[in-house]
This record gives structure tokens, sequence and C-alpha cells, in this order.
């Protein structure tokens, strides 16, 4: 954006940073609502570059957490198999009745 605005300007056209960091936050996707929200309510005017930083920032931060969610090891289970621990008496028990 700022390099548009700067070939705006070198045209003979010009855009103020005030209406150019206007124009950065209404594009600005979803991912970005709660820093643009923290910026709308700044007593002072954000500059152009302060704006710069915090979404670098913010940008690398998403990317880190992103990251993160996909370096997760996803848990395993191991089957175990319950054995009766009754003895022979029922293994024999079942099997005689199962033969008549």
């Amino acid at each position: 954006m700022k390099t548009l605005a700067n070939e705006l300007k070198m045209a003979g056209s010009s855009i103020n940073d005030d209406d150019l960091i206007l124009h950065i936050l209404k594009g600005d996707g979803a991912e970005f609502n709660d820093l643009i929200a923290a910026i709308r309510v700044r007593e002072t005017p954000i500059t152009f570059d302060e704006l710069h930083a915090m979404l670098s920032a913010h940008e690398l931060l998403l990317r880190q957490q992103d990251a993160a969610i996909f370096n997760i090891s996803i848990p395993t289970a191991n089957l175990a198999r319950r054995t009766s621990h009754q003895g022979p008496r029922y293994s024999s028990y079942y099997r005689n009745r199962s033969n008549q």
C-alpha cells in the first residue's frame, strides 16, 4: 500500500497517511480484527510505520500459531485385550457347553 501511495504521489495525485491507514485497516482479514479494534480506540492517531510494525508482528504471531497447531502430536491409545483371570475352570465349562 505504501508503494502504491508513493506511485500515486509521483504521478501527481496523493493520498495522505490517514486515508492510507484507513484503507489498510478496511482491507485486513478477520484474523486481524482484534488488532484493528485496538488501533481504532487509540487516543493518538497511529502512524504508517507503527501500523506496519504492528501488522507485521501480528502476522508473525498468526504464523507461529498456525505452525504450532500443525506440530501437535496426536495422542494414541493402545488397545489392551481383557482376559479372564478366573482360571481354566470357566473356559472348560464353556467349551463343554458348546459341545452339547
